[in-house]
């Protein structure tokens, strides 16, 4: 039972990494496909839901990432990472207020 746990945790680390790594070649899709298995490994592991948030703002799925970067501030905080909590929901409030600052409000709600 242990190992079962130890590799979901190591998979979902792996995961993270390794999406990490196409989200900056701009290879999104793929990058999302694998931090949402990262998630499935862990759900408790609050960087994969950022980067599933980073990848969604890069895509221009602005909504989806604000909503993301929510998730990923809850699940910091479920994790006990409250720096973790506060950073991603700033990322979430910073990109709001910039949409009402640039007077795009349609893509603020």
């Amino acid at each position: 039972m242990l190992s079962a746990t130890l590799a979901k945790k190591n998979g979902a680390i792996a995961a993270y990494n390794a999406a990490g790594s196409l989200r900056k070649s701009g290879a999104l899709d793929d990058a999302l496909a694998l931090y949402n298995k990262g998630i499935e490994l862990n759900p408790m592991n609050c960087s994969n839901y950022e980067g599933v948030a980073r990848s969604l703002e890069a895509k221009g799925s602005i909504n989806e990432a604000v909503a993301a970067y929510l998730t990923a501030s809850i699940k910091g905080g479920e994790e006990g990472k409250d720096d973790k909590k506060q950073s991603r929901r700033k990322k979430a409030e910073t990109i709001v207020g910039k949409l009402f600052v640039s007077k795009e409000y349609d893509k603020a709600i």
